[in-house]
């Protein structure tokens, strides 16, 4: 857990300190805020026929993310389009569905077969977009 923060600092400390003009894509971070389309996923698990509903941000645009992935390693993903989430409460959110929404949480690697995005995120709020 020590390493993971100390880690997680020196990424942070590194992109801070690193030029703007390194990149011009600006990636997700672990403590991430998403915008997007909330939308519903209708899910049967391939290997006993479980079904729930699941809840996926669509992005705007495809981005890249830094995440800690199923081995407690940093690790960027690329061509991030989707991102499930995660400890929320459906009643709470459903009456957003099909509007844009901001998400703040944690984002990480999906672990199982329950989740049908590359990355989710652990969910501290959801709120609907302010309007540009």
């Amino acid at each position: 857990m020590l390493l993971r923060r100390a880690l997680l600092a020196l990424f942070l400390f590194g992109a801070a300190a690193a030029p703007a003009a390194a990149s011009a894509e600006s990636c997700l971070t672990p403590n991430a805020e998403i915008t997007g389309k909330l939308t519903k996923v209708a899910y049967v698990h391939p290997g006993n026929g479980y079904r729930t509903t699941l809840y996926v941000v669509e992005l705007d645009r495809p981005t890249c993310a830094y995440a800690e992935n199923n081995e407690d390693k940093m690790q960027r993903f690329e061509n991030v389009r989707r991102i499930q989430l995660s400890a929320v409460d459906a009643g709470k959110i459903k009456h957003l569905v099909g509007k844009n929404v901001t998400v703040r949480g944690s984002l990480a690697e999906s672990p199982t077969v329950y989740y049908v995005t590359p990355l989710f995120i652990d969910v501290k709020s959801v709120e609907a977009a302010k309007k540009a």
